[in-house]
This record gives structure tokens, sequence and C-alpha cells, in this order.
């Protein structure tokens, strides 16, 4: 059960607090939606300083942490709830705790968007895990008070909450001893508990009477964290189908806890309601569709009985007939007996027209049922038709872009220039061929053309003999880039190999234009990282787009789509002096996706050697799951895990002429002494007529007989 204040105001803002109230703590969360997905931003919990007594200053402190936390403002709040907490007579939130809650929201300045009742989220979550309608019995328990909630395919027959004492199973018992008489699921989940292993050995090892299970039920847990997910999916479902009529500014008072004084408005007009999965806009659920608790007076209903979940109970009120004044003239006694036949004739005409037209019902029979259970390993060719059913391949194609910063590094610059006289102190001529090294102090020069150096002379000066180099001139330039070769005038340069007491060279003046700088360049690995950009932003837009191609009957093997580079374009080439390179690509998702048709046909012909005899599989009762999906040398290996229920075969049209007519007490003796049938449901679809009617049509076409299953 959900009540709600949801409308266009509170939806303006993405962030939520979300507040679970336990008996003796609760539990906060930060909600942010981001791109039609809502995410936990944090998750704290705070146990009561005292009670309730000082639940606002608790919860105050609890807010504040997860608001420094997620650096995060909130003002609306979602509140979740235990059944322990609703009141079944007037379905509304129990006192004290409804004034509780709205001082709360008041005090922390919080708007409430409404209320969420946890079992719901736990058996909706639940039916999406499995694909199945839920058959089982929940256990929703607190620490002074727990829950019972009894679901048949996927309806809430039955719930009550009543008070825990140190006898676990003596308190499940005394529940379940006003179903006696009554087939119940064999699987019981329990949740939310800090005993849950023990409490479950306690259901597991107990000794259970045939009258209410057909086998021994076998207990399952839904862990903590669990059930958080499944309150914040089922908000993020309705807060996103959201609507409804904007607030003025003066009326956002009118929050849903209620206000201490209430007006009469004079005439007012009716706010259009609307309800998304539960969640009913402008209007308290609570108001028409009471809950069973363990306080109420009510006597609960027996399971084959009309459900009495919020969503099969709707109140639809019935427009009413006007009332006919008929003035019957004084007839004359010679008149009487035509008076009586016409009389009869009308009233004759009066129920044959009510009842071949508007006397119509649906009648649903829950039919005995097999499980069936299967893991069915499977290898499926890809080039050649297969005898269960093909995987289809396709692709789709679209167009990225992507840019990032070089990585490569280059120097650049100019080498260092000069001229040098090149000394030769031999007694020959010597020829100094153009691209000699000439070095010192570690650098090299070359020369730039060939040049010939005159032998030594002898000079006689002052009396003695001086043996003077001959000596030639030539430019040189650096080997090296660099301003480290702008060397000095007057330096002494060794030539080549040449020894250096007979020949060397010496630069008269300094050495110029020597330079360096470094420059970014394109490198291959950036070619690389711009490919794995483009898939990567290829497999998060396109798995999406991938998805989209499948439909109710044609499906998508998740896990097996692969995505390739097509043509591709780049801004530089590699080596290329550049500070950004950009990637221009197209790329491939080849995708693999089946028939659900096939694959149901398939496991229909496959399992029908294992229904019993008396019964029948139907496509529809058909449920699978395909795992662990790889492609191999054109074939796909995958496992099929298939859930599928065999209905009783039973003849519709046999079962029609047998009850048409017939009263409801009639009707339950056919359908289960005759047909075996586990319960039956019956439910008015004409105009005019209360759903308590106690016969069925004596037209046969009146009657719109459904099979089902428990």
């Amino acid at each position: 059960m959900f009540g709600s204040l949801l409308n266009k105001n509170n939806h303006k803002k993405n962030v939520y607090f979300g507040l679970f109230l336990h008996e003796h703590e609760a539990v906060g969360f930060i909600y942010e939606e981001k791109n039609g997905e809502m995410h936990t931003l944090d998750k704290q919990k705070v146990s009561y300083s005292n009670g309730f007594e000082q639940l606002a200053e608790d919860i105050d402190e609890l807010l504040f942490g997860l608001e420094k936390t997620t650096s995060v403002h909130v003002e609306q709040v979602i509140y979740f709830l235990y059944s322990s907490f609703i009141d079944a007579p007037s379905g509304d939130i129990k006192q004290p705790y409804k004034s509780i809650i709205k001082s709360l929201s008041k005090s922390l300045e919080l708007k409430p968007l409404g209320y969420i009742e946890c079992h719901e989220a736990v058996s909706r979550a639940w039916q999406k895990k499995e694909s199945l309608p839920l058959n089982a019995i929940l256990l929703e328990l607190d620490k002074t008070n727990f829950g019972l909630f009894v679901y048949k395919s996927g309806k809430l027959l039955f719930q009550q909450t009543a008070a825990r004492t140190n006898h676990f199973m003596e308190d499940i018992l005394e529940v379940l001893s006003q179903l006696k008489g009554q087939i119940l699921p064999s699987r019981i989940i329990l949740y939310d508990s800090t005993a849950l292993d023990s409490e479950a050995q306690a259901i597991l090892s107990h000794k259970w009477q045939t009258d209410l299970f057909v086998q021994p039920p076998r207990p399952e847990i839904m862990k903590e964290e669990e059930v958080y997910s499944n309150l914040r999916d089922i908000f993020s479902e309705q807060i996103m189908d959201a609507t409804g009529e904007v607030r003025e500014e003066d009326e956002e008072e009118q929050e849903y806890f209620g206000n201490e004084e209430e007006s009469i408005p004079s005439e007012p007009e009716p706010a259009k309601k609307q309800d998304v999965l539960g969640f009913v806009m402008n209007e308290d659920i609570h108001k028409t569709h009471p809950t069973i608790h363990a306080d109420s007076k009510v006597t609960p209903p027996l399971l084959s009985d009309k459900p009495i979940s919020a969503a099969s109970q709707r109140s639809f009120g019935f427009p009413k007939l006007p009332t006919l004044t008929i003035k019957v003239p004084k007839l004359n006694l010679s008149f009487s007996k035509l008076s009586l036949i016409v009389g009869l004739v009308l009233i004759v005409s009066a129920l044959f027209i009510l009842e071949f037209f508007f006397h119509k019902v649906r009648v649903t029979a829950y039919l005995p049922t097999q499980e069936l259970t299967q893991e069915i390993p499977l290898a499926l060719s890809l080039d050649k038709p297969n005898d269960s059913f093909d995987i289809q391949t396709a692709t789709i194609s679209s167009h990225f872009t992507s840019k990032k910063t070089t990585t490569g590094q280059r120097a650049i610059g100019d080498s260092a220039r000069g001229e040098v006289t090149v000394h030769n102190f031999d007694d020959t001529t010597r020829v100094i061929e153009k691209g000699t090294t000439l070095t010192v102090n570690g650098l090299a020069f070359v020369t730039d053309s060939d040049i010939k150096v005159a032998s030594s002379s002898e000079n006689i000066i002052n009396g003695e003999v001086v043996k003077e180099a001959g000596k030639a001139k030539t430019t040189v330039t650096a080997s090296a880039i660099g301003t480290e070769s702008n060397i000095g005038a007057n330096q002494r340069l060794k030539i080549g190999n040449l020894s250096s007491s007979l020949y060397f060279a010496i630069n008269e003046k300094a050495f110029t234009g020597g330079s360096k700088k470094q420059v970014q360049t394109v490198t291959k690995k950036d070619y690389d990282d711009l490919k794995q950009q483009v898939l990567d932003q290829a497999k998060t837009k396109m798995t999406a787009d991938v998805s989209q191609q499948g439909s109710d009957e044609k499906k998508v093997l998740d896990g097996l789509t692969t995505f390739t580079l097509g043509k591709t374009t780049f801004s530089k080439e590699i080596g290329e002096d550049a500070a950004e390179v950009a990637l221009d690509a197209v790329v491939s998702a080849e995708y693999y996706a089946y028939q659900t048709s096939e694959v149901k046909h398939y496991l229909k012909t496959y399992l029908q050697t294992q229904v019993q005899t008396g019964y029948k599989l139907s496509e529809d009762g058909i449920h699978f799951t395909m795992s662990q999906p790889t492609v191999k040398n054109d074939k796909v290996s995958l496992t099929l895990s298939v859930k599928s229920v065999a209905s009783k075969d039973i003849p519709k049209e046999e079962i029609i002429a047998k009850i048409t007519g017939k009263s409801k007490g009639d009707v339950e003796k056919i359908l289960k002494n005759t047909y075996m049938c586990t319960g039956y449901e019956i439910k008015n679809q004409g105009m005019y007529l209360p759903d308590n009617i106690l016969w069925l049509p004596f037209f046969k076409q009146n009657i719109d007989l459904r099979f089902t299953s428990l």
C-alpha cells in the first residue's frame, strides 16, 4: 500500500531523502535522480537515543551526516514503513506515528512525498527477479512486531500484523491458524531481522501439519541490502511516472499528513485521480482499500475469495437507476385477467432483459499445477538451421569522434656555425675533406667543404730557425642542434684522428646560430589510445541502441555484442608536430538475438514428456532465462534456465455448461469436487449489478471462464 503526495512541484528537484523507520532505529538514504535512474549517494543508520521521544534530534543528526558526506541539500523526503505502522480500520498511518512523522517533517523543514509499505516493494522485486507471479508467504520481522503476507499468482490474498514474543514459531502458527483448510504456498521469504538464520532454521525444522502445506515449507532469506535496493527501485519507478495538478504556493501547507484544523470548501471540484503502481495521486488509497491487521475486527478472507491487495480492490460507484413513478389507472374488474397477464409479461420481459443483457460474470478457476524446472545446455550453430531454435546475427553502425593531447616529444632548432683556421705542422701538404669531424669539449663540428692545407715551412727569426705551420680557413657546422655549440673564440679543435701536435684548428671568432626547443608530436600510442576511446564511447552508447533492437518477441542476447572499428580518419600523421590529435571513426556493433516464440515452442516440445497425464503445458506457462553465452567457431553456447507450470487439462465448455445458472455454493462444489480446482473467483462484469450476486447467468455466452494457477 502506498500513500502519496507526488505532484509537479515535488518533482522539480532530483535529490531526495529516504527514511526507513523501524521500532528502535532508522536508516537514512540520499537519492539522486540522474538520466532517468535513481542512485543511492550514501546510506547511514542511527539508533534512537530515547525511543520516539527524541526522534527529531536523532534524524536531524542522521540527515546532517548524510548531507555532509554527499555535499547536497535535500528538501523532500519519502518514508518507508512496516505494516505495523499502518492502522487497519482507517488504512491511515497509526497515531501517534502519524503525529510523530508530521512533526518530524516540519521540524526538519522537509516536504513529505508520501510513504511506501515495505512488503509491497519486496513482493514486486521478487516477481521481477524471477519473471514469475509470486507464490509465497512474506514474513516482515521487526523488533517487537511482525507482518505475514500470503501471495498467490502475484496477488495479495491475506495479510496480518501481530506482536512478537520469545516463541517465534508459536507466533507464526497463531496467525496461520486463521487459514486452516486453505492450501498455502510452500515458500516463506523472511526479510530484515537480526536473526534470520535462526528463524529460517526454526521454520525448516518445524513439523508442519498437512492441512496448511502440501509439502514442508522452505524458508528463503532476503538480505537487508536487497530490501533497501528494492525500496529505492519502487520509489524510482513511481516518482518517474508521477503526475498531478500543480498546487499554488498557499496550498503547499496541505501536506499528506494533514493539518491541525481543516475547513470545508464550498463546492469543491473533484481532483483528477491517477493510479501509478499503487501510488494514488490526489487520493489516499487507504480510504478505499482497507487492509487486515492483527488489531482489526474484520474476519480475514478465505484464499478463494477476492484478493485484498491494493491493486485488485478498486471501489467503483455504480450509477443509480432513476426511480420510475408509474401511475396505474383504476381497472375495471372485467379487465383483471388481462392486467394480470400484462403484468406477468412485463415482469418476465424485465427479468429476461436483465439476465440477457446485464447479468455477465467472469469466473477465474485456479487449477492444480505441476512445476517443471530444468537447466538445458545448448550449442547453436550460426551458419545453418538448428533443431531447437536459431540465433540470428545483425549489425548496426554509428559515427563517433574523439580527441586527445599528443604524448610524443621532439627537439627542433638550428646548429651553430663558425669559421676555423686549420694549422698544418707536417712537412707535407694535407687535404682535409668535407665532413671531417672537429671536436672540442665534447662538442662535434663538421667541415662544410674540402680544404687543402700547405705544409709547414722554416724561417730564421732573430738568428733562430722557427717552424711555421701551413694554414687554411674553412667553415664548420655543429653536428647537433642547441645553444651549447655556440663556443667562444680562440678554441683549439682536434681534427679527426690526426695527431694534435701536427694538425689542429682554431676559431678566431665565436660560433653563433645554435638553438633548440621541444615540440609535441603524434605517436602510435596516441593512435591506439584514440581507437580505444572511441570503442569505449561506442560500448556505452551503442549497448543501449542494441537493446532497443529487441522487442517482446525478439530478444537480444546480453554479453555477446562485439564492437569493431570501421573507417578511421586521424587529423594528424604519426610524428607530425601537433599539440592535439583527433579521430573520426565508424563503429559497428554485431549482436545476437532470438525469437521468444521459437524458444517457447522448442521448450514446450522438450518438456512435454515430463508433464503428468491429465496436465497440459502451454507456452504462456513457460518462463526462461539464458546465461553464460559464449561464441566460438561459429557456435553459440549457452544454458537455458527454465521454470514452467503445467496445469490440469480441464474442458472449458463442459464446465460452463455445468455452472450455468448455478448458485455460488453449487459452483464451488463443481469446481473443487468434480474438477479438483484449488480455488475460484467470481467477478461481476455487467452494469447495474453488485458483485455479491447469488447465482450465475442462465446464458452461457454471459459467462467468461478463465483458467489460471496459484
